[in-house]
């Protein structure tokens, strides 16, 4: 969670190249045990967790691909910086009946 900070190609690059799978496998099997209000900010760390996998599972880098990934890192980092103050809002929020 703490690397979904980093937007920089350079920085993922020394995150090591198994551990994005692990988390990411982690991860998806957490999302079934989480109430459904903290899904969208699951999700969004899993879309940057997947950015980072992808990332590792292609190691030639052209200058364009650096791009992108740059562009995807702060597209998914920003999702998950703006998912988290709402999950920390609903922590004080009485559940709705229904949700799990």
């Amino acid at each position: 969670m703490r690397a979904a900070r980093c937007t920089v190609p350079s920085v993922v690059a020394g995150i090591p190249a198994d551990r994005p799978a692990d988390e990411l496998a982690k991860l998806k099997a957490l999302r079934e045990k989480l109430d459904d209000r903290a899904v969208p900010w699951l999700d969004a760390l899993i879309r940057y967790g997947t950015a980072v996998n992808n990332w590792h599972a292609n190691p030639a880098h052209t200058v364009m691909q650096n791009s992108q990934l740059s562009m995807e890192l702060n597209s998914t980092s920003r999702l998950v910086q703006t998912e988290w103050p709402k999950l920390v809002a609903l922590r004080d929020t009485p559940k709705e009946v229904g949700g799990r």
